[in-house]
């Protein structure tokens, strides 16, 4: 899961370091995204600030690494 990164540009975006935390802990903080945690594996969604739902991404299916 990634946070928001609407006003950050694509370099900063690449360097963010992964950080292992409870789930506990993060849904203290937003438990709106609770309801996708059954979702199939390879999932997307990206949140609408404006309405504040997830909704569908499609997944990158490129083998761009």
């Amino acid at each position: 899961m990634r946070g928001d990164y609407r006003d950050i540009s694509e370099e900063e975006l690449e360097s963010r370091d992964v950080t292992y935390i409870a789930l506990g802990k993060v849904l203290n903080v937003d438990d709106s995204w609770l309801d996708l945690i059954d979702s199939p594996i390879g999932s997307a969604f990206l949140r609408n600030f404006e309405t504040g739902q997830y909704e569908p991404e499609e997944p990158d299916l490129s083998n761009d690494n």
